[in-house]
């Protein structure tokens, strides 16, 4: 799904930007959306490297740009909403944690963050019961 509409947004603006090659480049991005981390890279430089060729610097930080605005997209809207669907728990709480678990652990708190999150929800919502249940 995040590829999908990584590839749609991706496609939009290097359409609006005129860049040539659009087919490639839309499909080049949704084959490296599979691709952790280098994926952005692998996908943004060949459009990046024509743009300049063709239009220059400008057009280069435009793209950059559009590249940027897709993945705060992706990064802020798509990933909250995914992992609060399947998790069930609400989008801002994800957000959230994910945010102190950087805080305070830097990138290897990101790994652990909806699992302990997760866990510390469903600990809160037993002990919830039982003193109900008292």
């Amino acid at each position: 799904m995040i590829a999908i509409v990584n590839c749609v947004l991706t496609t939009i603006g290097l359409y609006f930007l005129k860049i040539p090659g659009l087919g490639f480049f839309s499909l080049l991005t949704l084959v490296s959306s599979f691709i952790p981390v280098a994926g952005i890279f692998i996908a943004t430089l060949p459009p990046l490297l024509v743009a300049l060729a063709e239009y220059g610097i400008s057009s280069g930080v435009q793209l950059l740009a559009m590249v940027t605005f897709v993945h705060a997209v992706e990064s802020y809207l798509l990933y909250p909403q995914i992992y609060s669907y399947r998790l069930k728990m609400h989008p801002l709480f994800v957000l959230s944690s994910l945010t102190i678990a950087e805080h305070f652990a830097g990138i290897q708190g990101l790994f652990l963050a909806l699992p302990v999150a997760l866990f510390l929800r469903q600990t809160l919502e037993i002990k919830e019961i039982n003193n109900k249940s008292e």
